[in-house]
């Protein structure tokens, strides 16, 4: 197949441009070539020619610039669904757990919300249209080699936290829910994504668990005891909400949180 990567250069991006390479022709788009809110797509179409699937890993994070979340995780996302409909090309779209219209998702954020119109704006637009695609929300991503540190700082720091000492501090008295999914994971289920016909809304997800389960797993990776400090006096920690019951395109490559943590603070040392 030829395949295009939009964000090629993030995280999940290129490391799904290596993955892929070896079996279909890659063609990247990221920021260095074009801006994905603001693109000629009859243009950008006729200069890619035949794409058999388009992968939308493009988005930012950026909080406190709503004007520019919207223009990217939104309106990119538009621009991405119509250039797949002129491409005939099926389009597997990114999206993110922080959508998750749920009283127990306190991430749904200005981050979220721009992700959630990103999913309803190609839902839109794809309705009448005959292409085959894909909305796929993933949990929160972690790699090996810390590169992910920025946008999951509670993980990674409770990770150094719990190499170098035997005790860790949460905030407030919320044993709270989070949900890790392996960059390995993420990029092998969306290639059979790709490779197959799916439905067009599932997750990439690993296991849910409360942040004293995954201290339990940071202890048998770490092979020493950690003991969890309640600060009462401040604000607890947000909480995840990930459906009990949905379509888990990850259900053949899980996470293997144990390993990973020990692979992750031999990494952290080198």
């Amino acid at each position: 197949m030829n395949v295009c990567i939009v964000g090629s250069s993030g995280l999940v991006g290129s490391q799904l441009r290596g993955l892929l390479s070896s079996k279909h022709k890659i063609i990247e788009l990221n920021h260095h070539k074009c801006n994905i809110e603001s693109f000629d797509v009859e243009s950008l179409a006729k200069m890619l020619g035949n794409i058999d699937c388009i992968i939308n890993c493009a988005a930012i994070f950026e909080q406190n610039d709503t004007a520019k979340l919207l223009s990217i995780n939104s309106l990119g996302a538009l621009n991405i669904a119509k250039l797949a409909v002129l491409l005939q090309a099926k389009l597997i779209h990114i999206s993110s757990t922080s959508c998750e219209q749920h009283s127990d998702n306190e991430y749904f954020n200005s981050y979220g919300i721009s992700k959630l119109a990103g999913e309803l704006l190609i839902k839109d637009y794809l309705a009448k249209q005959n292409i085959e695609f894909s909305i796929v929300r993933c949990s929160q991503i972690y790699d090996l080699n810390w590169k992910a540190s920025k946008n999951q700082p509670f993980f990674y720091n409770l990770i150094s936290s719990a190499s170098h000492n035997s005790k860790v501090i949460f905030y407030g008295n919320g044993d709270v829910k989070r949900n890790y999914v392996s960059l390995e994971t993420v990029v092998n289920s969306i290639k059979y994504i790709a490779e197959n016909k799916v439905d067009d809304f599932g997750y990439i997800i690993g296991e849910t668990l409360r942040v004293s389960e995954l201290i339990k797993k940071m202890s048998q990776a770490l092979d020493k005891p950690i003991e969890i400090e309640w600060d009462k006096g401040k604000p607890s920690l947000k909480t995840i909400h990930i459906p009990y019951l949905c379509q888990n395109f990850s259900e053949h490559f899980q996470t293997n949180l144990i390993s990973d943590i020990k692979e992750m603070v031999t990494n952290e040392k080198n």
